[in-house]
């Protein structure tokens, strides 16, 4: 047994070729074609202790490099504390009158999510791999990584009974999962635990894609804030603060809150979102409306009608379950406001457009409506003309005001 050996340190160089791992309880095997390092194992952690009588190891890996098939998976440092140490001062655990349960830390400088698929597939437990995992897909670097774990004990399937994450995501992409989006290009601090996390977002040229409900995708130039969630009873609470997002189409700041049910539960996930934005430029309004509850000929008007003009400021409430949208049984709220400048309708074909409008727009779950009190069409001001369109599930757009000229 190693623990009670005289062994103290081994330095050198690693190689291996064509080496099989195997895990029993999946009856899995880990096909590695080629791994080199340069590897430091060192015998006790703590300076209280002389290295024979630890039971704690220090393990470095230094210019790894490991080919799987195709993959080729290249780091320049992974750093192993292992030690029985009956207490996580990082989790800040302490459990009492409790067997030892073994303990890593680990440090990665730089790891790369889409060439870590076999490592994860073959070490983590199977639901983790097939519904998360394997869904989300996780692909892009993430640098100057740290993990704590308590593990249950060292045989495999892996049981972490404890944790805590920390890395830094650089330009990271994730699948959709749940009514989530997809995302591309996601930058960010982040810290996990298992009952609370923590993300400090400072993104550019990222993409949310929001098809389920609206238009493709949203592209964004600027994304920072900070998003934290934590454990509500069985229930997860995110909550995104002093968001800060700008594109070519707009620049504005959220604040959102959403509950997560539970998995397996009937209730949808219930949001609360309030959004202030300025300078959008309202030819795109189309875009940012749900156009999946919408009739085809109803956005296809959206789309040739509004044909330009300024959104100098305007903002956005939603509060309710996603299932329930569009509210018809009032168990929630949407509510998006455009003030407009110079703006531009084309809202017949072969009609004169109605140019240099100063107007105020909403959009709610049911309808949308329109109060201009400045038009000019064919020479002709107007004052007063309102647009309405209660119903988009059986859209009649009604026209009414006042021109002079």
């Amino acid at each position: 047994h190693i623990s009670q050996g005289s062994l103290h340190n081994i330095r050198g160089d690693l190689r291996l070729r064509d080496t099989s791992l195997f895990r029993e309880d999946e009856d899995d095997v880990l096909l590695i074609d080629e791994l080199s390092t340069h590897i430091k194992i060192e015998r006790g952690l703590s300076n209280e202790q002389e290295p024979a009588q630890s039971d704690d190891w220090n393990f470095d890996l230094n210019n790894i490099l490991c080919e799987i098939g195709a993959r080729e998976l290249s780091l320049s440092r992974i750093n192993i504390q292992y030690s029985a140490a009956n207490e996580c001062t990082e989790c800040g655990v302490t459990p009492a009158a409790e067997p030892a349960k073994p303990q890593f830390l680990i440090y990665i400088d730089s790891l790369d999510f889409s060439k870590t698929a076999p490592f994860v597939h073959f070490f983590s437990p199977v639901e983790f791999h097939e519904q998360l995992y394997r869904v989300i897909k996780p692909r892009g670097p993430m640098k100057d990584s740290s993990a704590v774990l308590r593990l249950d004990s060292l045989d495999m399937p892996i049981n972490i009974v404890d944790y805590q994450l920390q890395t830094s995501l650089h330009q990271v992409g994730l699948n959709a999962i749940n009514k989530i989006p997809e995302i591309r290009n996601f930058s960010a601090d982040v810290q996990i635990n298992p009952q609370s996390g923590f993300i400090d977002i400072d993104s550019h040229d990222m993409s949310l894609h929001v098809s389920s409900l609206f238009r493709g995708s949203w592209p964004i130039t600027d994304l920072s804030g900070t998003f934290a969630w934590q454990k509500d009873g069985t229930d997860w609470l995110l909550q995104g603060s002093h968001m800060i997002v700008a594109n070519k189409h707009l620049k504005g700041t959220a604040d959102v809150k959403l509950w997560i049910p539970e998995a397996g539960s009937m209730r949808d996930i219930f949001m609360d979102l309030s959004a202030y934005y300025h300078d959008a430029d309202i030819a795109y309004t189309s875009e940012y409306i749900p156009v999946e509850i919408m009739k085809d000929g109803l956005v296809q008007w959206l789309d040739d009608a509004i044909v330009s003009g300024s959104g100098t400021d305007g903002g956005a409430l939603f509060r309710g379950r996603f299932g329930h949208f569009p509210f018809d049984d009032y168990s929630g709220h949407m509510d998006i406001v455009f003030n407009t400048d110079q703006a531009v309708l084309e809202y017949m074909k072969d009609w004169p457009k109605l140019e240099n409008i100063q107007a105020r727009l909403q959009f709610t779950g049911q309808g949308m409506w329109a109060e201009s009190n400045h038009v000019e069409t064919l020479g002709a001001v107007g004052s007063t003309v309102n647009v309405d369109i209660e119903r988009f599930k059986k859209p009649v757009l009604q026209v009414s005001g006042e021109i002079a000229g």
